[in-house]
């Protein structure tokens, strides 16, 4: 219940930062009673709604429950694609040099 009072009350303040810095001494009477209300009806309703991350051997390092093999397996994934995205890179640099090479290498 508290952190739901907070986030509301972090949203309700951010929109009311918005009302005093754009919209305080606008003429528009209509717009800023709707506007005031519209966040306040914002702020109550935002924080109800579920945001999560999405599922990774991290987010449970994070909460202390994924499992070591997880983690390990998944850092060894990340290491696999930097590794052959370095290759693909070298290979695509070694194709240029190649190419550039039989350009000038070429005499009439």
């Amino acid at each position: 219940m508290i952190l739901y009072l907070v986030k509301s009350t972090i949203c309700l303040a951010l929109l009311l930062g918005v009302y005093r810095l754009f919209l305080e001494k606008e003429k528009m009477h209509r717009f800023n009673r709707f506007f005031l209300l519209f966040s306040l009806i914002f702020s109550f309703t935002i924080p109800l709604i579920p945001v999560g991350l999405p599922d990774s051997p991290l987010t449970g390092l994070i909460n202390g429950s994924a499992p070591r093999k997880k983690l390990h397996l998944y850092l060894a994934h990340r290491k696999l694609q930097q590794l052959s995205f370095r290759q693909i890179r070298m290979n695509r640099r070694s194709q240029l040099l190649s190419c550039f090479s039989h350009l000038f290498s070429y005499q009439v």
